[in-house]
């Protein structure tokens, strides 16, 4: 009896982990870049972030699947990060009033290119 107890109360709180489990996405959309030569038109670049609120995982999504990146969380929004296997790092922040900023740092041909895009994010 005491064995079945034990797997109810087990189960109870594995199930109630879950009820509180939630993925986030974050969809995004800019508009506007800038780069050496100044502020432009983007042809709507898009970005797409789902993040774990249990595990604190958080992912990109992109066209050849899903990659890991990092994450910052505070209490005015929240900073993604990613690795790339050139040494640079891209950022992307979005503010609790859901706007957003991608930061890539591109190590391309032994250049540096950096960029920066001004948009919007919507949580789903």
């Amino acid at each position: 009896m005491k064995y079945k107890i034990q797997q109810l109360l087990l189960t109870l709180t594995v199930m109630s982990f879950g009820a509180n489990a939630e993925v986030l996405s974050h969809y995004c959309s800019y508009p506007n870049y800038s780069n050496e030569e100044g502020l432009s038109k983007s042809n709507e670049f898009n970005l797409e972030f789902r993040y774990d609120t249990v595990t604190e995982d958080a992912f990109m999504v992109g066209n050849n699947g899903l990659s890991e990146v990092g994450v910052i969380k505070g209490s005015k929004g929240m900073t993604f990060l990613e690795f790339l296997s050139t040494g640079a790092v891209q950022t992307t922040t979005i503010a609790n009033n859901n706007k957003s900023v991608h930061s890539r740092h591109t190590l391309l041909w032994g250049d540096l290119i950096p960029s920066q895009y001004y948009g919007k994010c919507k949580k789903h």
